[in-house]
């Protein structure tokens, strides 16, 4: 395959994964995955995504595991019924990549036959996800606080007007909030979007910078930007894009657990993400594009793109030595990256993603995790995976608690 070739199916494979995908899409990435020629490219090609997108499960026979694991996300997931397709047994593909991909198409059809082409050519057997006791991955949404205290729920908010205030309308589309700019009023007006466990969002700013929040989040802004300082509040994690005006710099002050700012960040027009969950170990501001300074207690540190920033509740802030920003990023690209970071750390971010309560019995385990996975899947995937790699657990699906033994 050519470059243009593959770019196109990475594209296909995402259109799928993210639910996006056309009915047209859905046969030409069938046509891709039927193909008599270039197979061997293709594999290396679906490979390569898999590895990127899709868990690696560390066993005895990783072939077998990591593919079944890849499966029972794909069924685990609410695909929507589109039109029914069938693929004559005679064309399918007796490898098992193939039968993985294909199984990601399949799933989203409405239409789905697990072919087991193991070496012994054992009969077909369907699969199916386990329902009891588990929990479904967070999913979008939000609670937006107005200026008078009221809130709104924007979790299955229709397209529209949610508020006008402050010189300006908030309207939804399509799952995001976006403010339009009105008359300008003497008033400065505040809303408050707020993530809780379980939940992601995105908003466009009257400015137009656009701000992603990871779940148990919040972002505190005015409707609309006046002065020579555009400034917002932030905690948890969020990702900015922010919009250039170089006469009036954008500044994020880092709120804590008592509400405090021990941080700053101060830019013109770039993007960047912050992590400030009270809880962990560690908090970090890590720069994609552009430059900011960062203001924290006596001391004041630029970052140049691909560095990061780590500071601690009290301000103190250092450079962090080659900082993995796919890693950094990995939560706004719907992945759990568990590289280089402590099991507490985890397990406090499948805590907020799944809005569960994890218990630890014996203290906090010290296991070496590692790997990646899809944010997409329910928690006993996820489980099915961290088992693999030496924890002991049990999930109680209706207390929402996990207990870590």
């Amino acid at each position: 395959m050519n470059s243009l070739q593959k770019e196109r199916l990475n594209y296909l494979l995402t259109q799928v994964r993210s639910e996006a995908a056309t009915q047209a899409e859905y046969k030409e990435l069938l046509g891709v995955l039927n193909a008599e020629s270039d197979q061997e490219e293709i594999q290396a090609d679906i490979r390569e995504y898999f590895d990127e997108y899709c868990p690696v499960v560390p066993s005895a026979d990783p072939a077998e595991t990591s593919w079944q694991l890849i499966l029972q996300q794909v069924l685990a997931a609410d695909k929507p019924m589109v039109a029914e397709t069938v693929i004559p047994k005679s064309k399918v593909r007796k490898l098992r990549w193939m039968t993985a991909a294909a199984a990601i198409v399949l799933v989203a059809l409405g239409t789905f036959f697990w072919i087991n082409v193991n070496r012994d050519k054992r009969p077909s057997v369907a699969v199916k996800p386990s329902e009891s006791n588990d929990i479904a991955p967070g999913k979008n949404g939000a609670v937006l606080q107005l200026a008078d205290g009221s809130k709104v729920s924007l979790d299955l908010a229709a397209n529209g007007v949610v508020a006008a205030q402050g010189g300006s309308q908030a309207i939804m589309h399509n799952g995001q909030l976006k403010y339009e700019k009105g008359k300008l009023q003497d008033d400065n007006v505040f809303n408050t979007l707020t993530t809780p466990r379980g939940r992601i969002f995105n908003v466009v700013l009257s400015d137009g910078t656009r701000v992603w929040l990871n779940a148990a989040s919040s972002l505190r802004y005015p409707t609309r930007f006046a002065g020579s300082r555009r400034v917002v509040e932030v905690s948890g994690e969020a990702y900015f894009d922010v919009a250039h005006n170089q006469n009036s710099p954008f500044i994020v002050q880092i709120i804590n657990a008592s509400g405090k700012s021990p941080a700053s960040v101060e830019v013109l027009g770039t993007t960047f993400n912050i992590n400030a969950y009270a809880g962990d170990s560690h908090n970090s501001t890590t720069l994609l594009d552009g430059a900011v300074r960062i203001i924290a207690g006596n001391s004041q540190l630029v970052l140049k793109p691909g560095q990061q920033s780590t500071f601690d509740h009290n301000g103190n802030a250092q450079l962090a030595a080659n900082p993995d920003l796919q890693e950094v990023l990995s939560w706004k690209n719907g992945i759990f990256s568990f590289e280089n970071k402590s099991s507490a750390d985890i397990f406090r971010e499948l805590s907020r993603w799944y809005d569960i309560d994890v218990v630890y019995e014996n203290g906090v385990p010290n296991i070496d995790i590692g790997g990646k996975m899809s944010r997409d899947v329910s928690l006993s995937v996820v489980l099915t995976f961290l088992k693999d790699s030496g924890l002991k657990c049990r999930l109680d699906a209706d207390q929402k608690k996990l207990f870590i033994q």
